[in-house]
């Protein structure tokens, strides 16, 4: 059983570089280089794990103490990891989001490959998401539509927390 286990993490692991970072990163850079982009850490973007309510204060202008410029060549990992693995990347359009989260799933595929247990990063396009279905229904048949993940082994990965959304 643990050779089947470790198969499918193994093959999943290999849909998920092929389609996003040689489909669609690779492709989307066309051999030039990566550009380091300005980016800014908004601590009141997203809502803590640890506070049900979320609530900014009353006195505080919208980008007020709360937006921090992050040094150019941060790397997105890093601020990935100091915000415990929650993470919104906004921008306007053309703003460089997906490129920056597929450096992001780069290395959380390296970390998955190198520890077993480290969840299976997998990206999932949001705007096929159409509300009408509960999230875990929507990202199981994702998983089945874009990565051919048999669908009870997308709800065995998805309710052991086997996955990582990106």
């Amino acid at each position: 059983m643990e050779v089947q286990v470790n198969h499918n993490r193994q093959v999943m692991l290999q849909r998920v570089k092929t389609y996003w970072l040689v489909g669609v990163l690779q492709e989307s850079l066309h051999g030039a280089e990566m550009i380091d982009l300005s980016m800014t850490y908004r601590t009141n973007a997203v809502a803590s794990r640890t506070t049900a309510d979320y609530h900014q204060p009353d006195n505080l202008l919208p980008d007020e103490v709360f937006d921090t410029p992050l040094p150019i060549g941060t790397q997105i990992t890093k601020v990935y990891d100091e915000a415990e693995g929650t993470l919104l990347i906004m921008g306007e359009p053309g703003a460089g989001k997906t490129t920056i989260l597929l450096q992001l799933v780069t290395d959380l595929l390296f970390r998955a490959e190198m520890n077993g247990r480290h969840p299976i990063p997998v990206v999932f396009s949001l705007a096929s998401w159409a509300g009408n279905m509960p999230l875990g229904d929507w990202m199981v048949n994702e998983l089945a539509n874009r990565y051919e993940v048999p669908r009870r082994l997308g709800q065995e990965w998805l309710k052991n927390g086997e996955l990582l959304p990106c």
